[in-house]
């Protein structure tokens, strides 16, 4: 088993999956899974999430893994962004006011 499927069983033990999709974001914000972390699997990496009601609400953050090699070494590269839900009500406020 190689490193990188290692960190997939842990990350799969610890998340209930979901697509990174606008409908999972929203019933995520507003009814389910709080307190859980969500996530899914892409082609060479993962995307995970974790909803607060009270502290991120509707503008919590996608963090998106990819696994690269370097020099025979597993590199793991994080990115963050809002995730859709947020991003269109962000929109939203932004252009009505």
């Amino acid at each position: 088993m190689t490193i990188e499927e290692k960190i997939r069983n842990e990350i799969r033990k610890q998340i209930v999956e979901k697509e990174d999709t606008f409908w999972n974001h929203f019933r995520t914000s507003y009814y389910q899974y709080e307190g859980q972390f969500q996530g899914c699997f892409i082609k060479d990496g993962f995307k995970i999430w974790y909803v607060d009601r009270l502290w991120t609400g509707v503008f919590h953050p996608v963090i998106t893994g990819v696994f690269s090699t370097v020099d025979n070494k597993l590199k793991v590269t994080l990115f963050s962004k809002q995730n859709i839900v947020g991003f269109w009500c962000t929109l939203l406020f932004t252009l009505t006011f």
